[in-house]
């Protein structure tokens, strides 16, 4: 039994050093190795859709003039310098936007068109005392608002995998108000021939055509979505009105006129978020 033991124990061993010295004539395989697998460039070409919200400021040029009547010629220049008002206005805007993009390479065309509430506010209020009639004096007012404002705009611009710089311009749309009013204190105050105050009032409400330029940066995240800061200025040309003054000089009154005029000019940043439907 013992002999047979060292027999099993002897034959183990042999087997054992057989195997390494078998493994030790075997040639050695170098590492495979793999390159890294590159990931797939990001596509900015497709339809995409978002929101947006930022702020705006601006102004309006909204001079008062007058003419004849009521005013004397001194009056009348000096109501229309007092009159040259500059009306300052700021507000929030947000809303939606959509649009195409076709990427070429490096570079990137598109439209987008949007549509925002435009919450901008301003008023001005300027007073000076007549020439020929002081103390009495007198006060002009102006208030400047939009509700809305739409844009459809071009875009261009260079890709840089999951960055877009690019420019716009296109046309836009606002609701635009514009209130003005004047009054004087011919009726309370000593020094006008009259006794009796005057006012004139007058709304102007359009929906303008204008236009908007502006430059952004927007970058791709999560796949199919992207986040952008904008910059915008939006510009609508001039308003006009005339109205007439009320006073108890009804004849002064009938051959007396005031022109307002107003011009809204903005400027916008504001940040959006996109889902793109790549291609």
């Amino acid at each position: 039994m013992r002999h047979s033991l060292i027999a099993f124990t002897a034959l183990g061993f042999a087997f054992i050093v057989g195997d390494a010295a078998l493994a030790a004539d075997l040639p050695i395989e170098p590492p495979i190795y793999q390159l890294p697998v590159r990931a797939r460039a990001y596509s900015w070409t497709g339809f995409y859709f978002g929101g947006n919200v930022g702020g705006a400021w601006g102004h309006s040029t909204n001079p008062t003039t007058v003419s004849g009547g009521y005013f004397d010629a001194a009056e009348a220049l000096a109501v229309n310098a007092v009159g040259a008002q500059v009306t300052k206005s700021s507000g929030y805007i947000a809303g939606g936007q959509a649009g195409f993009n076709w990427q070429a390479g490096g570079f990137l065309a598109g439209v987008e068109a949007d549509f925002n509430y435009f919450g901008l506010r301003g008023s001005s209020a300027v007073s000076g005392i007549y020439p020929s009639r002081a103390p009495a004096g007198f006060q002009i007012t102006t208030s400047i608002s939009t509700d809305w404002l739409a844009t459809f705009r071009g875009r261009f611009g260079f890709v840089w995998d999951n960055w877009l710089f690019f420019g716009t311009g296109g046309v836009a749309f606002a609701s635009l108000r514009g209130d003005f009013a004047f009054s004087d204190n011919c009726g309370t105050v000593g020094g006008c021939p009259i006794a009796a105050s005057a006012i004139e009032a007058i709304s102007l409400s359009e929906t303008r055509v204008g236009y908007a330029v502006g430059a952004g940066i927007e970058a791709g995240f999560a796949s199919q979505w992207t986040i952008k800061a904008e910059y915008l200025f939006v510009s609508f040309g001039n308003i006009t009105g005339v109205g007439s003054i009320t006073t108890s000089a009804i004849a002064l009154a009938a051959s007396n006129s005031f022109t307002h005029d107003f011009d809204l000019q903005s400027h916008i940043l504001r940040l959006g978020v996109n889902y793109l439907f790549a291609l």
